[in-house]
């Protein structure tokens, strides 16, 4: 039996490694109790069903596409970054314009939110939502956790950078940005879409 190329480097929990070629292996025990999983894994099913969530699900379990998570987070960050720092540029650029702080507020929330709507639809997209309740429960958590994460490392740094090293208000914001990036991907791929918190 041939195994199936995968964009992974490593199993989940121990259950199983890929190799160097990332071909994960067909003959594992674990493997062999879910049929369909192991059909494909044989190489007797062409790709992965679309709208088959259960399976797209187990094949999350046994091989997270971490690698290819990273490489989409941080293209969807980049939207978002250019999102919020349009925003942050306009609401200090306004004829009445609204302090930086507050400005980083509404700047961050909004890039919260965009980023939240394509992470869902194509970061994490093997690992769909069962239901409206589900999605509503990852949008509270990624708020709760990357989002919180972001808006109060936006802040704390924006302070630094901005009130403290007297930095244009940008480049402070690209810093910022950068330093919060790590923390929210981990939180994201472990937490707000992880599968096994539902």
């Amino acid at each position: 039996m041939v195994g199936v190329r995968w964009p992974v480097v490593a199993g989940s929990a121990g259950i199983f490694a890929c190799n160097e070629a990332g071909l994960c292996p067909p003959n594992n025990s674990e493997l062999r109790k879910h049929s369909r999983l192991a059909a494909l894994v044989a190489g007797k099913m062409p790709a992965l069903p679309a709208n088959d969530f259960e399976l797209r699900r187990l094949t999350t379990d046994y091989c997270p596409l971490t690698s290819m998570h990273w490489l989409k987070f941080n293209l969807v960050g980049l939207l978002g970054f250019g999102l919020q720092s349009a925003a942050l540029f306009v609401l200090t650029h306004l004829a009445y314009p609204v302090s930086y702080l507050a400005a980083t507020t509404v700047a961050v929330e909004l890039a919260i939110l965009n980023n939240f709507a394509w992470h869902q639809r194509w970061t994490w997209s093997d690992r769909p939502s069962a239901t409206k309740k589900e999605t509503a429960s990852r949008l509270v958590k990624f708020n709760l956790t990357t989002g919180l994460v972001s808006l109060t490392g936006n802040l704390i740094l924006m302070s630094v950078f901005v009130g403290h090293f007297r930095l244009p208000v940008t480049p402070a914001n690209a810093l910022t940005v950068a330093s919060c990036s790590v923390v929210t991907f981990i939180l994201s791929d472990r937490f707000a879409f992880d599968r096994k918190a539902f």
